[in-house]
């Protein structure tokens, strides 16, 4: 009595499982090359082939189509690497449906060369069941090894990350190389640091990300790195160019998200410091009702005045005395001893400044130094110092 149609096919499997992988994999090779990239994938893919192969050829065999399939440990290892180099489960999924594809067509080519008529049709028919119900399992069990792998790995990488991050800002010795590695991010270059933020800390820090985009073109160049693991906050990573105009830059972003930017630095220590600017920046820019961008370098001496923020309160308030008040009048009298410092203490160039005329500076100053009891330039650094811990440390509205 001639073998069934499935004893003939498992007995090809069984002697040739190397050949039909091949078959196998150039069927993948055509549809879905980034399962063989490279010589490491393709080994790995002919090892699983084979074992998936003969598994099937047992099912065959012993017309085990009643059980459930589990995928071979060959094909969990092949599923765990590409987990690990970030392949699409889709795609190795239809990786399955094509062996399937190569088994059938080999199977209705043998079932032609029958003589048996309709028993050769059933035979097909059972073989094609069998197949769906085998890749099925196989493809279960893959599935779940990759999903188990892929959050095993992302949980890896972003606790290496995080802790690569904090050694670079905290100053610590760290393997550059494996560093970039771990970041995708050159450290030999030039590093600008961008914080970015928004009241509302639910907003996640991929949308601030996203939402300062357009602002990260303006002032940078290149693939920036994004961290985005405080809520609320993202802090972006970009190659700095040309400083463009404030107002250009502030229009850049929606309502709602501001931004700190750090000074262009190089190499390790530039990428920690532009960091460490930019949050001072941001410590300047969060307790102001100021523009929606914040550049360190206008704001570095108030950034390090307000490092001790009660103690210079106390000192800006007993520099100040009554020009301290939160009143339209004493901040007028702020803003115009402000410009006179800023225009060398010259009137007229204050008066300019300020739009007004020589005489209402002239008039502003008297008035201040009555309230100071004092000449305004007899403590002239004392008094910047203040004034700036005022414009800065105001309540906002």
């Amino acid at each position: 009595m001639p073998a069934s149609l499935e004893i003939r096919l498992a007995d090809e499997l069984e002697r040739n499982s190397g050949a039909y992988a091949e078959l196998v994999l150039d069927r993948i090779a055509a549809e879905v090359p980034e399962l063989l990239a490279d010589e490491r994938k393709r080994d790995l893919a002919r090892t699983g082939s084979q074992a998936l192969l003969r598994e099937f050829a047992t099912a065959l065999r012993h017309e085990l189509g009643s059980i459930h399939y589990h995928a071979p440990t060959a094909a969990l290892a092949y599923g765990r690497h590409l987990a690990h180099e970030g392949v699409s489960l889709p795609a190795i999924l239809r990786s399955y449906r094509l062996g399937q594809e190569v088994l059938f067509a080999r199977a209705a080519q043998l079932a032609l060369e029958e003589d048996s008529g309709d028993e050769a049709v059933r035979s097909l028919a059972r073989i094609g069941a069998l197949s769906f119900r085998f890749s099925d399992g196989a493809m279960s069990d893959v599935a779940h090894e990759y999903e188990t792998q892929r959050e095993l790995f992302i949980r890896g990488t972003l606790a290496q990350r995080a802790s690569t991050l904090q050694a670079l800002l905290a100053g610590r010795a760290v393997d550059v190389a494996a560093a970039e590695r771990t970041l995708g991010h050159r450290l030999d270059g030039a590093h600008l640091a961008i914080v970015a933020w928004s009241a509302d800390p639910a907003i996640a820090g991929e949308a601030i990300a996203g939402a300062a985009r357009e602002l990260v073109r303006a002032v940078g160049q290149g693939r920036p790195l994004v961290v985005t693991d405080t809520p609320g906050e993202a802090t972006i990573w970009t190659a700095p160019a040309p400083r463009p105009l404030e107002r250009s830059v502030a229009a850049l972003l929606p309502p709602g998200i501001r931004a700190a930017i750090g000074r262009p630095g190089s190499g390790v220590d530039g990428f920690a410091a532009t960091r460490r600017q930019a949050d001072l920046a941001r410590s300047v820019a969060g307790h102001r009702d100021g523009p929606a961008v914040t550049y360190y370098e206008d704001v570095a001496l108030a950034a390090v005045l307000l490092r001790d923020r009660e103690a210079a309160s106390t000192f800006a308030a007993e520099e100040l005395g009554e020009l301290a008040a939160q009143t339209r009048a004493a901040a007028e009298l702020r803003e115009t001893l402000t410009g006179f410092f800023a225009n060398g203490h010259d009137q007229s160039r204050t008066a300019d400044a300020l739009g007004v005329h020589r005489n209402t500076i002239a008039k502003r100053l008297r008035r201040a130094e009555a309230i100071l009891g004092r000449p305004i330039t007899s403590r002239p650094r004392e008094l910047e110092a203040a004034l700036l811990i005022a414009e800065v440390d105001a309540p906002g509205p």
